[in-house]
């Protein structure tokens, strides 16, 4: 594909930025999906008490 095709010494640096973010998201996605599942069920709980349930 042209769009994986290296052309120059900036696609190579934005290629290995691109991996090394990869990384990062997946390394600590763990974290994240925690805090989520913590936010939805805590929002979920307010609007419980909200409706009077």
């Amino acid at each position: 594909m042209k769009a994986f095709q290296v052309h120059d010494l900036w696609g190579i640096i934005g290629g290995i930025l691109l991996l090394i973010a990869i990384y990062l998201v997946l390394k600590n996605s763990g974290g994240a999906v925690s805090l989520l599942s913590t936010t939805m069920t805590n929002s979920n709980n307010l609007i419980q008490t909200l409706q009077g349930r």
